[in-house]
């Protein structure tokens, strides 16, 4: 079946069981925390990576600290 917007129903409101093809293809950087970094800092060095990314990357939910090791996604192309 479709809908006005021609998408099919199990598109509209469902989310599709079974592997996730992009996140499993995308690899990562290890970024080692320095001090005065912010996540912020951090994201300007990765080009279209940005400080909520890092975040929900890293179930980060507080405050960073030196030392700390971040997954940086990188590009997929």
């Amino acid at each position: 079946f479709r809908n006005l917007n021609g998408k099919a129903l199990d598109e509209v409101g469902t989310r599709r069981q079974g592997p996730n093809k992009e996140a499993n293809a995308r690899t990562y950087k290890t970024y080692t925390v320095k001090k005065g970094d912010s996540l912020w800092k951090i994201s300007q060095q990765f080009p279209g990576i940005s400080a909520e990314d890092i975040m929900n990357l890293n179930q980060i939910d507080e405050a960073i600290h030196p030392g700390m090791k971040l997954k940086i996604p990188t590009a997929t192309k």
